[in-house]
């Protein structure tokens, strides 16, 4: 997802913001007045052929969330149309293959919250939607700290009753800043549930941008009240009536050089913490996970990235007539929590580089529990 300030001097640093970024990126994500909604590529191009991977499905839509309600999965993303900086794109599928671009701002009220500015375009970034136990849904997102300069963000929470309409951040307070690690970006929910299928406890998951202030980036986990009035927006308290602090769950290691875009899910009695790592707009950006049978952790990770750019869309003997699509720095993901084993990412789709547009691709996977390294993620064809 989108990062901040390029620190070459570091050996743990955090790219530029669209908000702090040349005229070079303005370039590169050029502006539109909508979201076209593309075909999806599939088997009829060669009868050989077995799909991985989708995409794009929507020409411009990076850091894509997913949440499935009403027999309808909806994905919310960055705004990349040049238009005002509170601008988040949706989008609709009934059959997780036509996508369908929602129409308007998503949060047009923004400027009326307290703790946020809005400077140039696309100061709003990577949103979340959850659906809270009483039907009402909110979106988690990240905008800027009105309090400091330099594109620093918070993240913040709005609320509507219709997923398809606008959301409203009138009267909430920032979620949470962590102005002394440099920020937070990249929140994104996550309702445990035990096998019995209970709602047992609720978080918010997000990164800790270090790289704007010389340090690590870090993924932490924020436990928020389940359910009641509060519910998705409240920190939760102690048994003494003190907020919970939040856990670390992540660190990037040099190798890694950043670590962003958490998202958790859990099936059967282990959670999956996915994230990506590196610079949003090269080669070396990817998917990894780790694992843990507490929500909390310590979480081990996986030896091998989930996908990278060296990852093959399609099976090897599968040959596209037309444009050829590949993958170039794929990552910012979102799976569904619950019910189908379904995810959706971004991935630029222009020649050779990240000179193009990050569109929304989808996939599928599966557990194997009888791994020898443990549960382990695998993609599926179809």
């Amino acid at each position: 997802m989108f990062l901040g300030v390029f620190l070459n001097t570091m050996p743990m640093f955090r790219v530029p913001k669209l908000g702090d970024i040349s005229l070079i990126l303005t370039t590169l994500f050029s502006l539109s007045t909508a979201i076209p909604a593309l075909p999806r590529q599939t088997q009829d191009d060669n009868k050989s052929c077995k799909n991985i991977f989708f995409g794009p499905l929507v020409e411009r839509f990076p850091d894509p969330s997913l949440i499935y309600t009403d027999k309808v999965w909806y994905s919310f993303a960055t705004g990349t149309n040049g238009k005002q900086g509170t601008w988040i794109e949706g989008a609709y599928s009934k059959d997780f293959e036509t996508w369908t671009s929602l129409d308007g701002e998503r949060i047009p009220d923004l400027p009326k919250a307290n703790w946020t500015k809005q400077e140039g375009t696309n100061s709003v970034w990577a949103p979340d939607v959850m659906q809270r136990t009483d039907g009402e849904f909110l979106m988690y997102f990240a905008a800027l700290d009105g309090s400091a300069s330099g594109g620093r963000h918070c993240v913040g929470i709005a609320r509507s009753d219709d997923i398809s309409k606008t959301f409203s951040a009138e009267g909430l307070d920032a979620f949470v800043c962590n102005a002394t690690h440099g920020g937070t970006i990249d929140p994104a929910f996550f309702r445990d549930h035990d096998e019995k299928d209970d709602n047992i406890a609720a978080y918010v998951v997000y990164k800790a941008d270090g790289g704007r202030v010389g340090i690590p980036t870090e993924l932490l986990i924020q436990q928020v009240d389940k359910d009641g009035k509060f519910e998705g927006i409240r920190k939760a308290k102690n048994s003494d009536g003190s907020t919970k602090d939040p856990v670390l769950l992540l660190r990037a290691e040099s190798k890694d050089h950043n670590v962003e875009a958490p998202y958790i899910i859990r099936r059967g009695k282990t959670y999956f913490l996915f994230f990506s790592t590196h610079l949003y707009n090269e080669a070396a950006y990817d998917i990894q996970y780790a694992t843990s049978d507490n929500v909390l952790g310590p979480y081990k990770r996986k030896s091998v990235a989930l996908l990278t750019s060296d990852t093959a869309p399609y099976k090897e003997d599968c040959k596209l007539d037309g444009e050829k699509t590949y993958f170039f720095g794929p990552g910012g993901p979102s799976f569904q929590s619950i019910g189908d084993n379904k995810v959706v990412f971004h991935n630029y789709h222009s020649p050779a580089n990240a000179t193009g547009k990050r569109g929304l691709w989808t996939g599928t996977f599966e557990i194997k529990q009888d791994s020898e390294d443990g549960p382990t993620v695998v993609w599926t064809s179809s």
